[in-house]
């Protein structure tokens, strides 16, 4: 084989070998998990602390370039029971600020028991969504 056609083909390995690692490593790290606000909003939540089996101290940090409003929240147990926030006063975050919040369920479809999963989800004005797991 000469030079040139050599020079060619180590050319072309090289170029599939650095596509091929590009996109396996996007594949690796998602600029967003799910599909991204085009707000600017962005909510890291954590922090979860059982108060009674009717009441729970969420921790969240606005991450994002705006103020976020929230408006509204929903809990589902692990069965799927769920408890939607109907009267809630909402809450702003500042952004860059670290906040926690009680969130209140009624009881009626379930309580917070000790060593099982819920999944909160927060929902703002301009209707992005925010959900987490924990365990009471």
């Amino acid at each position: 084989m000469n030079r040139k056609l050599w020079g060619v083909v180590v050319a072309l390995i090289a170029g599939a070998t650095i596509a091929g690692a590009a996109v396996w490593w996007m594949s690796l790290s998602p600029v967003c998990p799910e599909a991204c606000p085009l707000t600017g909003e962005r909510l890291a939540l954590g922090g979860y602390h059982v108060n009674s089996p009717t009441n729970v101290t969420v921790g969240m940090v606005n991450v994002g370039t705006v103020e976020i409003s929230l408006i509204s929240y929903s809990i589902n147990d692990s069965s799927n029971h769920q408890f939607v926030s109907t009267n809630w006063s909402g809450l702003t975050i500042a952004r860059g600020a670290t906040v926690t919040t009680g969130l209140l369920i009624d009881g009626a479809s379930f309580t917070f028991q000790t060593a099982n999963g819920y999944v909160i989800t927060l929902i703002s004005s301009d209707n992005v969504k925010w959900s987490n797991n924990f365990i009471a």
